[in-house]
């Protein structure tokens, strides 16, 4: 049985150092010349998965707050309280990197890193860093449900100087327990990151949420989220600190809401993807409404994202709780580069929750741009369109789009649904056609293969006489009652003709929607056969 011994004698008998035993040891002179590794191990730290709570060492709680004096029970966990001690001690010798070992540690409380400090002529004082062994070495385990992270960073909501230091090489696994989807699988979050701290090779699993982001200038790579509610939650927004982060290969897979959750007062704030994975969830970003914005997303541009086996959409929102009705939220300024969107996956829909649009939003800002889908036969379009908006500004679509509008003609549903728009609607088929969305007019009855022509404003209808200004050829047609189209005005198209041939003549616009190879009128291209009803259209001019 272990006897009660004095401080020096215990801790040399174990190789624990106090933390002014540390910071005697390892820095000499200045504050300045610190920034050496601790080894958790000498701070007592067991590791082999099972508990070990500090009442297997200590007879009393004053004589284990002798080494750990942020104890605050026998029954804590001896593994958790040598990482806050470590960590403490790092911090007191003006930053450090804790290195782990490999090993699996229990941890049953939250375990904080301290605030970064930066003054006239120095660097940032007490970033603290930790380090594992990889991702399959390195574990940190909690056992049992509580509130808060795993691993958090104090005054993250305020602080002026953000964390500092980074987190890499480890994993951390969460008591979290299938709960169906759109429940959290536990309410003890994994990590809880403050401002310019840097993730790398880190994975979470099975946490009501794998990181907490709130602050700037964050590096993330290499991330790795399973089974949590959020893989990534843009947090409340600290007031001083926000946004320019680059984010690198992370991966969100199997998360029971969204892969990318964001708080009510925050966006996803400005920042650079670099092919990011939302994988297997009922939603790729969910916005929770009603704080004090309604964006989802602001100036944030994501290159090969993967919005895969998606329940219900890529980018929407509505409340916090599990109640769908709330108004959708805006995007402003986002940019998808040859992103993959879809396929649909029936097995990760919520309970009474509609599947409306792969993007089901509310208004568009400055900006929406989906430039050179990848893969588009596997982007269908929901119960209502494959993007919905009420109100759409600026936006431009590009690819290889066939196979998608393919798929809205037959499931029977249009490409893009809006009530009104402020600014141009563009749809480019690169090396085939390109052009802008209309409003029609109510009184058109429209085909895809229709010339239409200009009205008013953003609106065109069937052509009434043959020296109108054309528009463009129909493409495609929402079923919506203030009917929308995408019309052709560049590339080459099919055509509704009123002649059996067409073989190399200029077309020109006739009573009906239909083009025609004889007569006066606008000039709109050259044609060659197709079939009896249509021609292959080369347009001209138009755009």
């Amino acid at each position: 049985m272990l006897q009660r011994r004095g401080l020096a004698s215990f801790a040399a008998g174990l190789g624990i150092p106090t933390p002014g035993q540390l910071a005697a040891a390892t820095v000499p002179g200045t504050r300045q010349a610190g920034y050496e590794p601790c080894d958790l191990r000498r701070f007592g730290a067991v590791g082999d998965g099972r508990t070990h709570p500090l009442r297997e060492r200590y007879r009393s709680l004053a004589e284990a707050r002798r080494i750990y004096p942020r104890a605050e029970t026998l029954h804590q966990e001896i593994d958790a309280c040598a990482l806050q001690a470590a960590i403490d001690a790092a911090e007191e010798a003006g930053g450090g990197d804790v290195r782990t070992g490999s090993g699996v540690f229990i941890l049953d409380r939250t375990v904080y890193f301290p605030e970064a400090r930066q003054g006239q002529g120095q660097g940032p004082v007490g970033g603290v860093s930790l380090s594992g062994a990889g991702q399959g070495a390195t574990l940190f385990r909690a056992l049992t449900d509580f509130p808060g992270f795993m691993l958090d960073c104090r005054n993250r909501f305020n602080t002026r100087w953000g964390s500092q230091g980074a987190w890499r090489d480890f994993s951390l696994l969460g008591p979290g327990k299938d709960a169906g989807w759109g429940r959290f699988p536990s309410e003890l979050g994994g990590l809880g990151w403050a401002a310019r701290r840097s993730v790398s090779r880190v994975s979470v699993q099975d946490c009501g949420v794998g990181i907490s982001i709130t602050g700037d200038q964050g590096m993330i790579d290499r991330f790795y989220s399973l089974s949590c509610g959020y893989g990534i939650y843009f947090d409340k927004p600290n007031p001083i600190l926000f946004g320019d982060h680059l984010f690198e290969k992370v991966i969100l897979d199997g998360s029971r809401r969204a892969a990318i959750g964001v708080h009510p007062d925050a966006s996803v704030p400005k920042s650079l993807w670099h092919s990011p994975v939302m994988a297997g969830s009922p939603f790729g970003i969910y916005k929770e409404m009603g704080g004090e914005t309604d964006f989802a997303l602001r100036s944030v541009g994501m290159v090969h994202a993967q919005f895969e086996n998606i329940g219900l959409a890529a980018i929407s929102g509505g409340s916090a709780g599990a109640i769908q009705g709330f108004k959708r939220p805006d995007i402003q300024n986002l940019r998808l580069t040859m992103p993959q969107i879809g396929p649909w996956d029936d097995d990760r829909l919520i309970p009474d929750w509609k599947r409306t649009a792969m993007f089901d939003l509310h208004q568009s800002h400055q900006g929406f741009m989906i430039d050179g889908i990848n893969e588009p036969n596997l982007w269908e379009p929901g119960d209502v369109a494959a993007i919905r908006l009420d109100v759409a500004g600026a936006i431009y679509v590009s690819g290889d789009i066939d196979a998608l509008l393919l798929n809205c003609r037959r499931a029977g549903r249009p490409f893009l649904t809006m009530k009104y728009q402020s600014d141009d609607i563009i749809v480019d088929q690169p090396g085939r056609w390109g052009g802008i969305v209309y409003h029609l007019n109510g009184n058109t009855t429209a085909e895809i293969g229709d010339v239409l022509v200009h009205q008013d404003g953003n609106v065109c209808r069937s052509s009434g006489a043959p020296d109108e200004a054309v528009a463009g050829v129909c493409m495609a047609i929402s079923q919506e009652d203030y009917g929308i189209a995408i019309v052709a005005n560049t590339g080459q198209v099919l055509v509704n003709i009123d002649a059996r041939t067409a073989n190399n003549v200029i077309l020109r616009a006739a009573a009906g929607g239909k083009a025609s190879i004889a007569g006066h009128g606008c000039r709109i291209g050259w044609a060659y056969p197709a079939d009896d009803n249509q021609a292959r259209l080369r347009l001209s001019g138009l755009a």
